[in-house]
């Protein structure tokens, strides 16, 4: 076949967009409902699926325009009792969480993302009783897995998937955490920095959060973290 009648660059393929995985949930902090200047009242789902998560009481985070962390882009800043609320939903495993995150304290057993409306299960977390600051999968405390080691004041990636026994939790694109399992819970409920009793707040800022209802791994995983350091050039 030959291709001297095609013009050039009339192949090409088009870039990558966290839409191409069918995202369940995406929410960013360029895209929010605030009052009073900064108070975040909403982060608006560009998954297309009405999934915004909103906030539930007069506690509401901060929105920071260009926060240099991020590479100047947006982030919502979370002080303990503040917090995003979307509940009465499902989403079996497998799915992946990928946000952008930077834990400006940190004290154990605070949670930065609760991702079922029982207390003590299926959440992303810092570390209960540990002596330096890791991010934990956990469904039931105290049965934390898949501990990756962070930097508090500093921003990265945190790509956490929860698939039963193949779980793993990876930050920015170092070599992910494997061997502990996160069980068959199901996701019903995303509460951003926050456990669904609020009673362990994290001093955590978020500027992206997006889940896949798969277990990304492969190509799709390198366009996802490829995509995510474009945008806050984590490394």
């Amino acid at each position: 076949m030959s291709f001297a009648n095609f013009p050039m660059g009339s192949i090409s393929s088009k870039p990558f967009s966290p839409l191409d995985l069918s995202p369940y949930i995406w929410v960013r902090a360029d895209d929010v409902t605030i009052t009073s200047g900064v108070l975040v009242d909403s982060m608006n789902d560009k998954s297309g699926n009405s999934r915004d998560l909103a906030q539930t009481s007069t506690n509401r985070p901060d929105l920071l325009t260009a926060d240099a962390g991020f590479n100047d882009q947006d982030a919502v800043d979370f002080n303990p009792q503040e917090s995003l609320v979307l509940a009465s939903l499902t989403l079996a495993q497998p799915f992946t969480v990928f946000a952008a995150i930077r834990a400006n304290t940190w004290t154990t057993n605070k949670r930065l993302f609760d991702l079922n409306s029982s207390n003590a299960t299926l959440m992303i977390a810092n570390k209960d009783g540990a002596s330096t600051p890791n991010v934990i999968q956990g469904v039931t405390v105290p049965n934390e897995v898949n501990a990756v080691s962070m930097t508090v004041g500093t921003e990265f990636l945190l790509t956490s998937v929860f698939d039963g026994a193949s779980a793993s939790q990876q930050l920015n694109n170092n070599t992910a955490v494997t061997g502990g399992s996160t069980g068959t819970t199901a996701l019903n409920k995303i509460q951003l920095a926050n456990r669904t009793d609020n009673a362990t707040g994290a001093d955590v800022t978020i500027a992206e959060l997006i889940i896949i209802p798969s277990a990304v791994t492969g190509d799709d995983l390198a366009s996802m973290q490829g995509y995510f350091n474009a945008r806050y050039s984590f490394w």
